[in-house]
């Protein structure tokens, strides 16, 4: 489409959706939590991101207001998560992988 969903390193875990014309920063969101490798994974409203920490965030794809969080067992979060219809699949360095659904 027009935009394009970035993470960035920080220790406030920052995620951009920016104009895929201008560059320009449409919204900003915030895990409140760093973010190493993490690619954010879009959702048909939603964009996913994960943080080093363990945490799973979801923000709303248009507005970039949090959806909400979800903390995975033990394990730093490293790999990007992947989206198929309302579910998120995650994986950690705790050896599982998890499926969520995001409910709306």
């Amino acid at each position: 489409g027009s935009r394009i969903y970035v993470a960035g390193l920080g220790d406030k875990g920052k995620l951009m959706c920016l104009d895929a014309v201008t560059g320009k920063e449409i919204w900003a969101g915030y895990t409140g939590s760093t973010i190493y490798d993490s690619s954010p994974a879009i959702g048909e409203d939603f964009v996913v991101i994960g943080s080093v920490g363990s945490l799973l965030s979801a923000f709303n794809k248009a507005t970039g207001n949090a959806l909400g969080s979800y903390r995975l067992r033990d394990g730093h979060f490293l790999a990007s998560p992947a989206v198929k219809g309302n579910r998120i699949f995650a994986g950690t360095f705790n050896d599982r992988v998890t499926a969520l659904r995001l409910e709306r």
